[in-house]
C-alpha cells in the first residue's frame, strides 16, 4: 500500500513516475499543404507509366499469348453455356410456339411441365366451351408411343392427336402432302427431321 501511495503521489508531483505521453514513429503528420505537381509533369509520367505497362503485358510472349487464349476460351465457354441454357429453356415451350393459333390451353391442374401428359375427361370439353368469353375450344392429345425401327430396334416418339373437325394444332408449313391429308385412313405426319432419319422407310433391297 506504501508503494501504491508512492507512485500515487510521483504521478501528482509529476517526477520520475510521471507518465509520458508516447511517441510512435510514423505517427506525425504534417498540415502544411502537398506541393502540386504540374500538368505537363502528369501527362509525362502518365505516357511512360502506359509504356511500361505495355511492355509489361507483351514483353513476354509466352504468357502474352496464354493470357489471350484463356480469355478467349473463357469467353467460349461463357458464350456455349449460355446459349446452352437459351436452347433448353426454347425446347420446354416448342410445342407450344409451334402451335400459334390458341391464346389460351387449359390442361389438368397437376401437370407441372409442358411434357407432362395427364388426361383430362371428355366433359371437361363441354365445360370450358361453356365459359363465357370463349370463341371455340378443341381437344389436343398428346402422348408418346414406342416405334419398331426396320432394323429391329425401339425408338419413342411423340404423338400429337388432332381434331379431326379443324385440325387445329397441326404444323403451319408442309414439306409434303396437306394437313388435310389427316382424315384419310392410317395418315400420319412425320416430322422432315425423323422422316430422313430413324422414321425413313428404306427403299427396296437391289437382287
Amino acid at each position: 500500500m506504501c508503494a501504491c501511495k508512492g507512485y500515487i503521489r510521483s504521478l501528482r508531483g509529476g517526477g520520475v513516475g510521471y507518465p509520458q505521453k508516447p511517441t510512435v514513429a510514423g505517427s506525425y503528420r504534417s498540415h502544411a499543404p502537398h506541393p502540386r505537381v504540374p500538368l505537363p509533369l502528369i501527362t509525362k509520367y502518365t505516357s511512360v507509366v502506359y509504356l511500361i505497362a505495355l511492355k509489361m503485358l507483351i514483353g513476354n510472349k509466352g504468357k502474352f499469348f496464354a493470357m489471350i487464349f484463356g480469355v478467349a476460351l473463357t469467353s467460349l465457354i461463357i458464350t456455349q453455356q449460355s446459349s446452352i441454357f437459351v436452347g433448353l429453356m426454347s425446347r420446354t415451350v416448342g410445342f407450344i410456339f409451334d402451335t400459334p393459333l390458341p391464346d389460351l390451353w387449359v390442361m389438368d391442374p397437376k401437370v407441372q411441365f409442358v411434357d407432362d401428359i395427364k388426361p383430362m375427361q371428355d366433359t371437361k370439353l363441354l365445360q370450358v366451351r361453356g365459359v363465357q368469353g370463349v370463341e371455340w375450344a378443341v381437344p389436343l392429345y398428346k402422348g408418346s408411343i414406342r416405334a419398331r425401327l426396320a432394323n429391329g430396334t425401339f425408338q419413342t416418339c411423340n404423338v400429337i392427336g388432332l381434331d379431326d373437325a379443324t385440325l387445329v394444332g397441326g404444323p403451319p408449313t408442309m414439306v409434303s402432302g396437306r394437313v388435310a391429308d389427316l382424315r384419310l385412313a392410317d395418315s400420319v405426319i412425320v416430322d422432315e427431321a425423323a422422316a430422313q432419319g430413324k422414321l425413313a422407310k428404306p427403299g427396296p433391297t437391289p437382287q
